[in-house]
């Protein structure tokens, strides 16, 4: 019998009696690629059989030239092979070519609706099978963009506004029966009109603008809404080139692994490279990283500068911001623990093998919910053109681990079918989520983020400043700008204040939450408590919502109830954690023995001991994945993200316990638990003034060194603040180390004293600041005479200090600061934003200063952030600007000391070695030989001062002098230049406390660049000629 459309359709029924349990059994995945299939195979066997002609007439009948080059060629190939391939490989076949081609889509939804294919396939399903059928199908129908729809019978049907695809093609015949040669000419529709993929292009992109543009702040509790420019915030991430340091890095884990790159730092045998340098050097690329270390970020900042470079057609500022490409990638970005749950609602039968075609559909789907009606083939399209910058988020956060290397498996297939081509992949994950079968093959590079750098926050807090300030009034005028400048520089100065806080702050989410802290209060919390109860609630509660999908709401149960826990509430079962892993003295906790503890809670709870454990289990987990602030650090060990939480929940527990002092006392000299004393103060305090200075008189009052316990029961007023302790013992333990800071103590144990006093408050004069200016105590009055300068004895190191000669440079009386400029005094220069007034620099200095993006001194590590420790870090031109500006604030002729003033100053008249004399300096001076290790508080050593009064002129730091270098004392009155124009070098004097003591003699002169920045530099100032104004 000839083939013609009725034996086509009987056949096809035929194929379809009870085909639901045999496509089961066969492993077919695809509804429609099955029918597609179905639809076919009749064909194939008719032209096998030998009667290809009427086959093909029968087709054509049906949709015209139904995608004529796939259905000619696709016939005469299985034809070759005697039928078609199995069933499952077909429909899949099938599907991919209908998701690629417009027309061979549009073919198959004709025979779909001609043959009445989805009528027949329901013929004996079941009611719950037809539901089945009917939403599968309809999915898939969507998936390729078809214009069919499936109504609430079953019946199929063309979508209103769209039209039958079988009348879109003419057709042309030509048959030779003699040698069954069939040739179809197809008049080709295209893909889809170019105008269609460029429409959808614009809206694509407009979508990724509008929705990357703005800095993801949910989940992070601010004093009111917040809405930051991501461009205007974002903050260059780093890490190791993975190509230099993989190998190094490959046998370690954990915490292991983070020393071992700050080891690789620390020596400085790799250099850190931006993150969109190694995307541009490296095709394929996955970023590790700490909870909170900018991941998400980094990609958001990925799309949204593509995707500008796209719409505005500015290759430039792609290159700028991201490197050489030669064109802009199309910037497809998807979060991989919704596909997670995607693959996991997928029917078994459809997970067969990775399948590049899985992610496809969740990018689709994905996308689909914003409704920008993209073209079904719009992302193969461009991935098919090898033109794609593939985004992929946050692999870890597959919570299950045979899920996440299922998610893995499927990453590997599709970047297997898409990555040759051209395209690029990124994929993220936390470090800890990466390993063993999870990780990716396919030649991706791995590499490690780097935490925050001083420079880094510094940036940060100047950008976030900004951006924060002008959101809040919608302009970034010259004021808004100025107040900005103040309050990151105010943000800076209290992050290094703290070791422990500079410590989180190098973790870009908890930066983030400190300004945020910062923003709301207009400074840090007195109480780190505090702030560490702000970042707590942050990665236990608050952070929840500013992540989507349903991992999310998984705590809702945990408790047996319908009601959600609160941050509280998962704070109060981890603080005995951190109490007990405090006690056992370590770090991580197996996880048998974290869950047991949490079990037992949950017992204590109510709870059947077998549900119990169940939940410890489940809260684990998802506070792993979703707060961070507990991470698997390595394989079954589990800890805190930061030491300080551990320690913070440790001390927040023993303060609510009756024998809370009698705990404290117990530990006091164990360094392990120093910290968690201090937050167990703050956190005291809190709660009114009584128990925590009951806490403070019985550390004073404890057996022991009373220096130590003098020292640290300042330390936890420090942590206290003074208006929560009694007034009494704040003044009386003030007073003690006022004591000291003067006394006979050896230097390391005054210098001590000196830091803590200067955290509470030094009442000294000349040290600190007094309505919002330096408070400048000044020496003496020294008088315009001459003096003999340099040194022929043999204590001369080198022949710059010779020949001594008499000077008559000074020819006005002067007075010079009786102390070098303290972190505090300068300090005050950065909030009247001397930074960003041109009037107080030298040309050369300003062109220095806006190269750099300067905005402030350098900072170091405590403690040379101490309020009364002499502010090293600044440069000459910031010296000689900070001059200018005290001048201008002050009316008084106030200037950086020429080399004679200084000399002068140090020396007095008699040529003396050192400024107290002719002895050895033993313990006049900070030095290297003193042990101190580091600045120390101004006017620490009293015997050291010179006969004017003036302290520190040996040691402590090198002090810049106005006075350009000369290499020798020839001629030197002749020659001597204090023009501050120019970038010559310029002389430095007095030692460091990091040199021996040939350096700290008068008349040892040094010199550096005005750039110059160190931890070893600093200045102090001259009142010349000497006023009434100024005090000594």
């Amino acid at each position: 019998m000839a083939f013609d459309i009725e034996s086509w359709k009987f056949s096809i029924k035929e194929r379809l009696h009870n085909w639901k349990p045999e496509v089961e059994l066969a492993g077919v995945n695809t509804l429609y690629g099955f029918l597609a299939s179905m639809a076919l195979a009749p064909v194939v066997q008719a032209a096998v059989a030998g009667d290809p002609i009427n086959a093909t007439l029968a087709m054509v009948g049906v949709a015209g030239a139904v995608g004529g080059n796939l259905l000619a060629e696709q016939v005469q190939r299985w034809q070759d092979k005697g039928g078609a391939p199995p069933a499952a490989e077909t429909a899949s076949f099938l599907l991919e070519k209908a998701r690629g081609s417009v027309e061979i889509r549009q073919a198959f939804d004709a025979l779909l609706l001609k043959l009445e294919l989805s009528q027949m396939a329901q013929v004996g399903l079941s009611e719950n099978d037809r539901e089945w059928f009917r939403r599968e199908l309809q999915q898939e129908l969507r998936g390729v963009n078809s214009s069919i729809v499936i109504d609430a019978s079953g019946q199929a049907g063309v979508a209103l506004g769209h039209s039958a695809a079988a009348g879109a093609y003419g057709i042309a015949i030509n048959g030779d029966v003699a040698h069954s040669l069939i040739a179809i000419y197809v008049q080709q529709a295209p893909q889809a009109p170019q105008a269609d993929y460029e429409a959808a292009l614009e809206r694509y992109v407009r979508h990724l603008r509008t929705t990357r543009s703005i800095l993801n702040l949910r989940g992070i509790r601010s004093f009111q809404p917040l809405s930051i420019e991501l461009e205007h915030s974002y903050i260059t991430l780093r890490a190791l080139d993975p190509e230099r340091t993989e190998r190094a890095l490959a046998a370690t884990k954990g915490r292991a692994r983070t020393a071992a790159i700050a080891q690789l730092l620390e020596k400085e045998q790799e250099k850190p490279l931006p993150l969109q340098q190694l995307l541009a050097k490296h095709k394929r690329l996955v970023v590790l990283g700490d909870p909170g270390s900018g991941k998400t970020t980094f990609l958001s900042y990925l799309t949204l500068s593509v995707a500008r470079a796209i719409a505005d057609d500015n290759l430039a500022l792609l290159q700028a911001r991201l490197g050489r490409w030669s064109q802009a990638p199309l910037p497809i970005a998807l979060p991989l623990r919704e596909f997670g749950r995607y693959l996991r609602n997928l029917p078994a039968r459809k997970r067969i093998g990775p399948q590049p075609q899985w992610l496809l559909d969740y990018l689709r789907e994905y996308y689909d919910g914003w409704n920008l009606q993209l073209p079904g083939d719009f992302f193969t399209h461009h991935l098919d053109a090898g033109r794609c910058l593939i985004m992929l988020d946050g692999l870890d956060e597959v919570a299950d681990f045979n899920e996440r290397v299922l998610v893995s498996e499927q990453v590997e297939a599709f970047v297997q079918r898409y990555g040759d081509n051209g395209n690029r992949f990124i994929i993220t994950c936390r470090v800890r989520g990466y390993e063993g079968q999870a990780r990716l093959g396919q030649k991706f590079m791995t590499s490690t983020l780097l935490p925050f750098t001083d420079d880094d926050i510094r940036q940060f807090a100047n950008a976030w400043c900004l951006a924060v300030a002008a959101a809040q009034v919608q302009t970034a005028d010259e004021s808004v700008r100025q107040k900005a400048s103040a309050e990151a520089e105010d943000l800076i100065q209290a992050i290094h204040a703290s070791p422990k806080v500079r410590e989180l702050a190098s973790n870009p989410l908890l930066l983030t939450v400190i300004a945020l802290v910062h923003e709301r209060r207009a400074k840090l919390p007195e109480r780190r408590s505090e702030l560490y109860n702000e970042c707590t609630e942050v990665l236990l509660g608050y952070r929840e919502t500013g992540k989507e999908g349903e991992e999310s709401k998984r705590l809702a149960h945990y408790t047996g109830t319908a009601l959600q826990m609160d941050a509280g509430e998962k704070r109060a079962f981890l603080e005995p954690i951190a109490l007990a892993m405090h006690e056992d003295n370590v770090r991580e906790w197996e996880f048998e023995v974290i869950v047991s503890a949490l079990a037992k809670q949950f017992q204590e709870r109510g709870h059947a001991p077998a549900d119990a454990r169940d939940m410890g289990k489940d809260f684990l987990e998802t506070l792993t994945v979703r707060s961070g602030l507990i991470q698997e650090v390595e394989q079954n060990m589990y800890g805190f993200l930061h030491l300080s939480f551990q320690e913070y929940l440790a001390a927040r527990k023993i303060a609510d316990t009756p024998k809370y002092i009698g705990d404290t006392l117990s530990h006091l000299d164990d360094s392990w638990w120093r910290e968690t004393i201090l937050l167990q103060a703050g956190h005291l305090s809190e709660t009114g003034r009584s128990r925590v200075s009951e806490l403070v008189k019985a550390i004073l009052s404890a057996p022991g060194d009373p220096l130590d316990r003098l020292n640290f029961a300042g330390l936890c007023l420090v942590d206290v603040g003074r208006l929560k302790a009694e007034a009494t013992l704040w003044d009386r333990v003030v007073g003690d180390l006022l004591a000291v800071l003067t006394g006979k103590e050896p230097p390391k144990r005054r210098a001590a004293a000196g830091v803590v006093l200067a955290k509470l408050g030094d009442p000294r004069e000349g040290v600190g600041v007094s309505d919002g200016l330096p408070d400048i105590l000044w020496s003496q009055v020294i008088p315009a005479v001459p003096f003999p300068m340099g040194n022929d004895k043999p204590a001369a190191r080198s022949s710059d200090e010779q020949p001594r000669f008499q000077c008559t440079l000074i020819r006005q009386p002067y007075r010079i600061s009786r102390y070098p400029v303290t972190v505090a005094q300068y300090q005050a220069f950065v909030k009247a934003r001397g930074y960003e007034q041109r009037r107080f620099w030298t040309e050369a200095g300003w062109a220095w200063k806006e190269k750099g993006k300067i905005s402030g001194p350098q900072t170091y590590r405590d403690p040379f952030q101490t309020p009364t420790h002499p502010q090293v870090g600044v440069s000459w031109y910031e010296a000689h600007a900070f001059c200018q500006w005290l001048a201008d604030v002050t009316g008084l002729p106030i200037r950086l000391p020429s080399e004679a003033e200084w000399e002068r100053a140090a020396r007095h008249t008699d040529a003396r070695l050192y400024p107290w004399g002719q002895d050895a300096p033993k313990l006049r001076c900070n030095m290297r030989d003193t042990g101190i290790g580091s600045t120390c508080a101004v006017g620490l050593f009293p015997d050291g001062d010179a006969v004017c009064g003036a302290a520190d002129m040996s040691g402590n730091m090198w002090e810049w002098c106005r006075t350009k270098w000369l290499d020798t004392y020839e001629r030197y009155e002749q020659q001597a230049d204090d023009d501050p124009a120019g970038s010559e070098r310029r002389v430095v004097r007095g030692g460091s406390w990091n040199l021996n003591v040939s350096y700290v003699r008068c008349a040892n002169r040094v010199r550096n660049l005005p750039d110059y920045r160190n931890n070893i530099c600093g200045f102090r100032v001259v009142c010349s000629p000497c006023e009434s104004g100024a005090r000594a």
